[in-house]
């Protein structure tokens, strides 16, 4: 499961400016934020990462 939801709240950012800094289309982000998609691409997942400063790792729940 994704974690974009919590990385946006504890940055205070919203998914519009997501969308701006990874150039991932608003529509894709909100499905990400809403678990309507449970895995990024490997573009994505770098971008997104690159962007909160995470390794792609920590963009996921971890089970257990």
């Amino acid at each position: 499961m994704l974690r974009i939801r919590e990385l946006l709240k504890q940055e205070g950012k919203s998914q519009r400016w997501l969308a701006r800094e990874t150039g991932i289309a608003l529509p894709t982000i909100n499905a990400m934020v809403n678990g309507q998609r449970e895995y990024l691409t490997a573009p994505e997942e770098e971008k997104i990462a690159k962007v909160f400063g995470v390794n792609t790792e920590e963009l996921y729940y971890q089970g257990g």
